[in-house]
């Protein structure tokens, strides 16, 4: 494990065990007359833990082309995770929050030399065991005034960003209408191959204002210096500027435009509301991507080594949604990507449209029965195809953890796999069988298997056919 690691995990188990002693008013651990104790949930400083553990196996195969013999391959890899939370429910005075994951490689398939479909980021690396520890950070609320909450150690992201650091972040209320948070410290790369993920640092601020009762603006300021190989440092700015504005108690709009080293970066504008007289939910987002992204620090371009470069685009995403009775609703809708210059069209970065209308109906015939039924139109410069999905099964709607059992099959025009070296693939057709199974108040299992078949029309081999089973346990404590 990572210094640094072992260094957050000590440092938030020494702070959760020794501040709250530390804290503690003396009078508050004295038994009261009459020798009775107080129970712990009665407790000021007691602490309130919840969380869960999880495992889940999965068992790849995937066959390329038709050629005879197909080239085959398996993989097989075991992932678990850990959430901890701990609360002081009367006091709220001290918390502290863990999340990590492992990964366990089952086949031992480390050393790639050849093709092979599933090579992936869990195969970087000598070890076919990988841990990530993503939070492990202790936190003070109400530690003077105007500071809200102090976290210190490894946190996620504080405001939009996907970050992740080593430091100190503070949340400031400076008046009635206003909040500013403040963070920094070393970045947390957990993939970088270079190793010098030691070196690198950001640091940022963001405050949300209520200019009017239905009027908020944020504005948000990141800073992320990312030491290359070669010693090539990169250090880059970003200001994003929100704008979040309510009309009534129905509709609601955002408006977000981001700039990076003094361009523009991106803009994306959401319209939500809903007119209740009809049964109508609406939804729509517009996006804009201004500049050609380039490499920039791990921060602010995190797939690059995946998605390559990306050249300016703008999608519109409408949703309807009428749902006139409780056991069923239909949805119609679209899907419209792009590009501001079609000659720019690669893998990961298409031009495409996809329109839709989905009937889902519940309680059919026999209550907990659904289905959900959808046709669908794909456009893009190659492919003009009507398809359709369609799932069908039973889900339980009594008790607290209802179960859930369905089949079905859905199509894509495009399906993504950010983590494989067949990242893209084209025309596929996935069959699924799933399952959601609670044992007990805790306990709930979990199996998934897919068949997908990928027509790949640029190679002469044509079809490639994947399958994957899922298992997984979680219990919540």
């Amino acid at each position: 494990m990572h210094k640094a690691v072992k260094f957050s995990l000590l440092l938030i188990l020494a702070l959760g065990v020794a501040l709250p002693i530390w804290g503690a008013d003396p009078q508050e651990t004295t038994p009261p007359a009459g020798g009775t104790e107080t129970p712990a949930e009665e407790d000021p400083g007691h602490f309130r833990y919840d969380g869960y553990l999880s495992a889940r196996y999965v068992y790849r195969k995937a066959e390329i082309g038709t050629q005879d013999p197909a080239l085959t391959a398996t993989d097989q890899d075991l992932y678990s995770q850990l959430r901890l939370d701990a609360t002081q429910p009367l006091a709220q005075r001290y918390e502290w929050h863990v999340l990590l994951t492992a990964r366990q490689d089952l086949d031992g398939n480390q050393d790639l030399t050849g093709y092979y479909p599933y090579e992936g980021i869990g195969d970087t690396g000598s070890s076919s065991s990988k841990g990530y520890l993503y939070e492990a950070h202790f936190d003070i609320n109400h530690l003077f005034r105007p500071m809200s909450q102090l976290r210190l150690g490894r946190q996620a992201g504080t405001r939009d960003e996907p970050i992740f650091f080593d430091g100190l972040a503070a949340d400031l209320d400076l008046a009635r209408e206003m909040i500013l948070v403040v963070y920094g410290g070393r970045a947390v790369h957990f993939f970088e191959l270079d190793g010098t993920e030691t070196s690198d640092r950001l640091w940022g601020a963001g405050t949300d204002m209520r200019l009017f009762e239905p009027t908020t603006l944020s504005v948000d300021y990141l800073a992320a210096r990312d030491l290359r190989e070669s010693d090539d440092s990169r250090l880059d700015r970003q200001i994003a500027v929100k704008i979040e504005q309510h009309f009534g108690s129905q509709w609601r709009t955002l408006l977000r435009g981001r700039n990076i080293n003094g361009e523009p970066r991106d803009v994306r504008l959401r319209v939500l509301g809903a007119i209740k007289a009809a049964a109508l939910d609406i939804s729509t987002t517009y996006f804009r991507q201004i500049r050609t992204q380039n490499e920039l620090s791990n921060e602010t371009s995190l797939y690059f080594d995946v998605l390559g470069q990306s050249h300016p685009f703008h999608s519109l995403d409408l949703k309807v949604r009428w749902q006139p009775g409780q056991d069923y609703a239909v949805d119609v809708g679209g899907f419209r990507r792009e590009l501001l210059e079609e000659e720019d069209e690669t893998p990961f970065n298409r031009q495409f449209t996809r329109t839709y209308a989905t009937l889902e109906v519940d309680n059919l015939l026999v209550a907990g029965v659904f289905t959900i039924l959808t046709g669908e139109q794909w456009d893009s410069a190659t492919t003009d195809v009507s398809t359709w999905g369609l799932e069908a099964g039973y889900a339980s709607k009594s008790g607290r953890r209802p179960s859930r059992y369905s089949i079905g099959s859905y199509y894509s025009l495009y399906q993504y796999d950010y983590y494989l070296e067949l990242g893209e693939r084209t025309r596929a057709r996935t069959y699924f069988l799933d399952a959601q199974v609670p044992a007990g108040e805790q306990f709930k299992f979990t199996g998934r298997f897919e068949q997908e078949q990928a027509d790949q029309s640029n190679r002469v081999d044509g079809v490639d056919t994947f399958q994957t089973a899922r298992l997984g346990v979680r219990y919540d404590f």
